[in-house]
């Protein structure tokens, strides 16, 4: 056991008041300064180490994005667009679809198809 004089005790080397026992300890000290360093450095090395800083008006905009649940309220434009997009736009879709079909059947003389 290596005895320090203020009294605490350490196992870490076998060795007793050795040299070699305290310079272990450093040693390992260092590889986690190290290891640590280590990572930092990736971390710098990541952003092509340009220092990049952040654009205050797209992290707003993916702010907004995240948080849309939360602030999203119904208002005569979004219930329009809702209409709209949501509502018209599909029936055009399917009756021009079914139109289109309809207008087959007739063009090879088959009875017009019955669809929902």
């Amino acid at each position: 056991m290596v005895h320090h004089g203020n009294g605490n005790h350490s196992n870490f080397n076998h060795i007793s008041g050795s040299v070699l026992g305290e310079a272990s300890i450093g040693v390992v000290v260092r590889a986690e300064v190290d290891r640590k360093d280590h990572k930092s450095r990736d971390r710098e090395q990541m952003g092509g180490g340009m220092g990049a800083e952040k654009n205050k008006f797209i992290e707003e905009v993916g702010s907004r994005g995240e948080n849309l649940e939360y602030n999203f309220r119904w208002t005569r434009r979004n219930l329009a667009i809702v209409g709209l997009f949501g509502v018209a736009v599909p029936i055009l879709i399917y009756k021009g679809i079914v139109n289109e079909f309809h207008m087959q059947d007739e063009d090879w003389g088959r009875p017009p198809r019955k669809f929902i």
